[in-house]
Order: structure tokens, then C-alpha cells, then sequence
């Protein structure tokens, strides 16, 4: 396909489902030549494209291994002990991958096959990936890294380095999105790469229940850049947001949900609606959708998918700040229908 400046691409698009069973997002994407349809699940920290190459018997003509000693392999950093070894069975190669793309000239325009580095690893339950949905062998990562699935986008096409995604709250067949490239609130992000994950930490200053602010030792969110400890981290992979022990206080009672804001450093607000606030689990029983997080106040709050399901949440790596949405409920929408 040839692609002019007016039908050139600006945003590409992935849609994204959610697994009943483990409560993760992922994607099927269509990879090599000839085409192999695999499922890949959406890890926003994730440093590169994952894959189980020998339980998906990848073979493609548009596979190719990254040479030790070159620029490709160097970007692996510490993550790989050579181009063809370490501890996980890590090596790097690099395929094509199919995506939709938006551009001024159209909405969803047809597929682009982007060039993709991807990292074969031997078993992901070494990794602690061990709990996948079922069929899933890779992993999308979408972190700000050298290896990552989106640097491998933003470099091809010369796109804004951002990623915004809308979690559906359904699963099967509704579908959210993943957009990559050019709404919203927005609070500094800062993210923070350890033993190759990169970890996203935003600017909580406070949590207020229906206006009212809590009570508790304010210490624990503010973010200490040396020790990485403290502040509050998003995660896609964890369903509940996860509070320390420190934080417990009164249950939600009532039919009319309070609505919890965490408020951000400027004074933005996020709100959190009864429908990301509480989870059904049977026809008469409903809880709070917040775990606690127990004795490690390493991460006092990590918000997980659940809270971020149907709001469209945006990561501007190149301004380093994270944006978002109100519900999409609120304005009878929904990441499900997109």
C-alpha cells in the first residue's frame, strides 16, 4: 500500500477484550508471513513483545534473528546475557506485525504490516506469567523502552510516542481499543524501569469520599525516586486496585455508591463510580473491588484494571504525563462499544 501524507498514518488501533477467567486484557493480532493469528495479552509495563516462540511453532519468512554485536541486540541491555542465550531462553528476532490505523483522510483505514522486534523466552512460568488466558502465549508490552511494541510503531511511522486505552468491562465479544499515536486531564507520569518491567507512578495527593477528604498518613504517597518506594502505581495486570493496610476505614454502604476521587497533584481529580468502585459477585452480594495490599507499603496504592475499565487513559511518554477521561458511562458509552 502506498502511503501519502494525507492518508498517512497518525494513531494505529488494537482492539483489546477482557478474559472472564483471569480478569486480564488481550488482543489477537495476525504476525509473519504467512499470516499466524496469536493472542497476546496487554501488559501496559511490559518492555517488548513476548513470545512463547516454540509453543506457537513460529516459522515466518518475515522472521529474522538480531545478530550479537548489533545496535538491535545492544538495546536488549541486561536483559539478555548473549543474542541466543539467557536465564529464560531470551533472544530477540524481529517480524511483522498486522494493525488498523486512523490518518485525517479516514477513520479505520485497511492493515499496515509494521516491523516489529519481538523476544522469544522459553516458559513464561519462570517469569511469573504462569496464569494466562486460555490459548495466550505472548505478551503485548507497552512500556516506554527500546524494545517496547510502541517504540517499534512511533520509529516506523514517526507518530507521538503515547499510548491510550479503553479497558472494556465486558468480555468475549466486546471489545475496547488500544490506541497508539495523537481530550483529557492530565498529571505528571513517572516511570520507573526495574528488572524490565517499567513501572508508572501518578501524583495522588489525596482520596476524598463524596467530597469529604480521608484521614490517614499522607506519607505514604508521596514517591521517593531513590528507594522506588511509595506513590501510586498503575498496573493492567492486577484486577483490583490494591490499598496497604494503613489506609483501611469505613465500608461503602448503601444503594447510592459514594464516589471516590483520588486527587492529583494540580488539583484534577479522578472519580471512581460505583460501577468501578464495586464488583458483583452473585445476584445478591457485591464488594468493594479494592484488595488489600496487606504488609508491603512498597506500592501503598496500585491501581488496577478495574478502576480504569471504561475510561479512556492515556500515557504521553514523551511529555511524561498520564491523561484520562471520566466515565464513559456517564455519557451512555462504554469501552465495550468501540
Amino acid at each position: 500500500m502506498m502511503i501519502t501524507q494525507k492518508s498517512k498514518p497518525h494513531t494505529f488501533v488494537i482492539p483489546i477484550f477482557k478474559d472472564n477467567k483471569t480478569y486480564l486484557y488481550y488482543t489477537n493480532r495476525t504476525v509473519g508471513q504467512p499470516p499466524l493469528v496469536v493472542k497476546l495479552v496487554v501488559e501496559l509495563g511490559g518492555s517488548a513483545l513476548f513470545f512463547q516462540c516454540d509453543r506457537i511453532s513460529y516459522n515466518s519468512t518475515t522472521y529474522t534473528h538480531v545478530l550479537c554485536g548489533s545496535p538491535g541486540c545492544a538495546q536488549t541491555k541486561d536483559r539478555c546475557t548473549s543474542c541466543s542465550s539467557a536465564p529464560l531462553g531470551l533472544h530477540a528476532e524481529t517480524t511483522r506485525v498486522s494493525l488498523n490505523y486512523t490518518s485525517p483522510s479516514t477513520y479505520l483505514a485497511p492493515k499496515l504490516a509494521v516491523r516489529t522486534r519481538l523476544t522469544c523466552v522459553g516458559v513464561f512460568e519462570d517469569s511469573g506469567w504462569s496464569d494466562l488466558p486460555n490459548g495466550a502465549n505472548s505478551i503485548l508490552g507497552l512500556a516506554d523502552s527500546s524494545m517496547s511494541f510502541v517504540k517499534s510503531v512511533e520509529s516506523s511511522y514517526k507518530i507521538p510516542f503515547k499510548v491510550a486505552l479503553c479497558l472494556p468491562s465486558k468480555p468475549k465479544n466486546n471489545s475496547g481499543s488500544v490506541y497508539i499515536g495523537r481530550l483529557l486531564v492530565s498529571t505528571p507520569l513517572v516511570s520507573i524501569p526495574e528488572n524490565g518491567v517499567d513501572n508508572y507512578y501518578i501524583d495522588v495527593k489525596s482520596i476524598e469520599v463524596n467530597g469529604n477528604k480521608l484521614s490517614f498518613n499522607q506519607d505514604f504517597l508521596t514517591f521517593n525516586k531513590t528507594t522506588h518506594w511509595r506513590g501510586t502505581k498503575i498496573s493492567s495486570i492486577i484486577p483490583y486496585t490494591l490499598f496497604y493496610k494503613s489506609f483501611g476505614g469505613k465500608s461503602l454502604l448503601g444503594k447510592k455508591t459514594p464516589v471516590i476521587s483520588f486527587v492529583l497533584g494540580g488539583g484534577a481529580k479522578w472519580d471512581i463510580y460505583g460501577t468501578n468502585s464495586l464488583v458483583m459477585v452473585n445476584k445478591t452480594i457485591m464488594c468493594l473491588a479494592f484488595v488489600d495490599a496487606r504488609n508491603d507499603p512498597r506500592f501503598p496504592i496500585e491501581m488496577g484494571g478495574y478502576q480504569m475499565e471504561d475510561h479512556l487513559v492515556e500515557f504521553d511518554f514523551e511529555a511524561s504525563t498520564f491523561s484520562f477521561t471520566s466515565s464513559l458511562l456517564r455519557h451512555n458509552a462504554s469501552c465495550s462499544r468501540m
